[in-house]
């Protein structure tokens, strides 16, 4: 359960939510959205790891052992810190795709003023 290059850090608001930019990276929101994406499908699949490991303690009726539940604990700790990430990603994505929107309107009226 890697953080692929995201701060170890509670405070969601400071986390650092940005890749490491490749030279190839044009820096679109479009691009933002697609690590996104790829991030969301990655902590969803492990979302659904954990829930069919408890479905599966219920149902065979097994008890947990106290390593196991240190494992879960920390599992569920982690997911914790990624769905604070995964929201601190996605409300930069949001600010910035506002950002592009508004620069491009001003842009726009300027063009528009000239004439």
């Amino acid at each position: 359960m890697s953080d692929k290059g995201y701060k170890t850090n509670n405070d969601a608001r400071t986390l650092n939510t940005k890749k490491s930019a490749s030279p190839n990276d044009d820096n679109s929101v479009a691009t933002d959205l697609l690590h996104f994406y790829e991030d969301f499908v990655e902590f969803h699949d492990y979302c659904a790891l954990l829930c069919d490991s408890f479905i599966s303690f219920y149902v065979d009726g097994r008890e947990l052992d106290i390593n196991t539940a240190e494992g879960i604990k920390r599992y569920a700790n982690w997911m914790k810190y990624r769905s604070q990430v995964l929201k601190a990603e996605l409300r930069y994505i949001q600010e910035k795709s506002c950002q592009q929107i508004q620069g491009s309107a001003t842009h726009t009226r300027t063009q528009v003023k000239k004439l």
